[in-house]
């Protein structure tokens, strides 16, 4: 009987404890509605503007492509510093909890997904090193990969965003989303 006594007071401490910090972290905002969701497929065009680079190939050969991404692309690079920018304001509006969670999510989704374009880059330049002939026959297949799996992506994302409302959740890419999820959740989140 003591043990049990101690035991709920035990629980009853860190109970006070939860809410004195779920209080410090302010009230979620859980509007999943049509704008919200509209809103979250926003933050890839910072991917894909990014990895337009990868498309080089694959629009020159589909130029109805290239004409629809093209404009988004050239405002968007017309600005200075203007990709960096557009990163720094994502990563900090994640934290924002006035913001929708869904369009929070999003936004730190899709700066990791901008990050993790680094690497194929970094993996081309190593390469290179070591064996240019190499990179020379697999710059164009290598590319098209990478754009084709960035817009199955990201389409895959902004359909799973847009059908939110209805099946519950958010898309999430793997290892990326679980990252995006523990980086803008707040310490007792249940998503």
């Amino acid at each position: 009987e003591r043990e049990e006594r101690r035991l709920a007071m035990e629980a009853e401490r860190l109970e006070k404890e939860k809410e004195s910090l779920s209080e410090s972290f302010g009230p979620e905002n859980l509007d999943s509605g049509v704008g919200p969701r509209v809103l979250a497929c926003l933050p890839y065009i910072l991917p894909l503007c990014d990895g337009a680079q990868y498309g080089r190939f694959l629009l020159e050969q589909v130029p109805l492509l290239g004409n629809v991404l093209g404009p988004a692309v050239f405002l968007f690079r017309s600005v200075p510093f203007g990709g960096l920018l557009a990163f720094w304001f994502m990563i900090n509006q994640s934290k924002n909890r006035d913001l929708p969670r869904i369009v929070r999510f999003n936004l730190q989704q899709a700066v990791l997904v901008d990050i993790a374009l680094f690497f194929p880059s970094l993996i081309g330049a190593l390469l290179s090193v070591g064996s240019p002939d190499l990179v020379s026959a697999l710059s164009e297949p290598a590319s098209d990969a990478m754009f084709v799996t960035l817009l199955g992506t990201i389409a895959y994302i902004c359909a799973g965003n847009l059908a939110t409302g209805k099946i519950g959740g958010f898309p999430k890419v793997p290892l990326i989303g679980e990252n995006a999820e523990r980086s803008i959740g707040g310490p007792f989140d249940s998503e």
